[in-house]
């Protein structure tokens, strides 16, 4: 079969759209958005002192269980940037606090109890340990942590 050449160009121009579109989606976070899982921390249950992050865990009702997580958005109160922040009850007593940004495409993370791991909520899912560490990528970076500690039934979270 004979093919002329606008048949031709056509044909090439669907190709290479395909193509691109795959790679897109082979490549991840930065390209295909997820929805994030992980529930809000309603804002009465927190407040910002200075470069703290103070939760009150008698209001944040997604972190009273072990095995629970929550986010909340500092909006543009640190630094002039947005700042999202996702919060864990890893294990009885013992919190952890993370930038919610995927360090390959700035998506949001989701915390899964079941593999005690964060993971991108995105197409590409780069998961971390509880560390920060990449597991899986396209991500290569690790997470930024925060420092915390719990006093009383509090969470206080340096966020510089």
């Amino acid at each position: 079969m004979k093919t002329n050449r606008r048949e031709f160009i056509r044909k090439a121009g669907l190709a290479t759209a395909c193509v691109c579109t795959g790679l897109a989606g082979v490549n991840g976070c930065s390209m295909i958005g997820g929805i994030s899982r992980t529930p809000g921390i309603m804002s009465d249950a927190w407040l910002l002192d200075g470069d703290s992050l103070v939760v009150d865990l008698n209001k944040a009702d997604s972190l009273r269980e072990t095995g629970g997580a929550g986010k909340l958005n500092i909006g543009d109160k640190v630094n002039g940037d947005e700042t999202k922040v996702i919060i864990i009850h890893h294990q009885e007593n013992d919190y952890k606090a993370f930038a919610d940004c995927c360090t390959h495409g700035c998506r949001e993370l989701n915390y899964l109890q079941d593999k005690q791991q964060l993971e991108c909520s995105s197409f590409g899912k780069s998961a971390f340990e509880l560390t920060g560490k990449v597991i899986k990528g396209p991500a290569e970076d690790p997470l930024m942590t925060y420092s915390l500690q719990k006093t009383d039934n509090r969470i206080i979270i340096k966020i510089t």
